[in-house]
Formats: C-alpha cells, sequence, structure tokens
C-alpha cells in the first residue's frame, strides 16, 4: 500500500485571491462568491436555504438512527 500525499488544489478552484483568513470566514466568502455569480449568470449552483434544510434534515435523520440501532 502506498502512502498519501498532499495534492495541488487546481487553479480553476480557487476563484478568491489567497487569504491568510480563518477558514470559516473563506467559506462565507466562497459562498457570497457563488451566490453573485449565480445572480450574475441566471444559474443556481450556490447551496441555498433549500439545501440546508435537506442538510439538517440528513443530519438528524442519522442522529435518529444512530439512538434506536447503537444504544
Amino acid at each position: 500500500m502506498g502512502s498519501f500525499s498532499q495534492l495541488p488544489v487546481p487553479a480553476t478552484y480557487q476563484s478568491l485571491a489567497v487569504s491568510h483568513l480563518d477558514a470559516s470566514v473563506q467559506d462565507v466568502a466562497y459562498l457570497y462568491a457563488a451566490y453573485a455569480r449565480d445572480q450574475k449568470n441566471g444559474t443556481s449552483e450556490a447551496s441555498n436555504f433549500r439545501d440546508a434544510v435537506k442538510q439538517h434534515q440528513l443530519v438528524d435523520q442519522s442522529a435518529q438512527t444512530s439512538k434506536t440501532f447503537f444504544k
């Protein structure tokens, strides 16, 4: 079995300038940039409230399953 090594992130994935801000702050910046691109291009690629609700439902279902089957 081989070892793991860090891979470079392709430049096409780096839509914002390199920053030394906290990762959570950068996440918000990427979300706002994706939202701005959607508004500009008439697309819907950025996460939205409906996506967040679905994600929370999935997390809740996982937690309930865990409580039921792994007591």
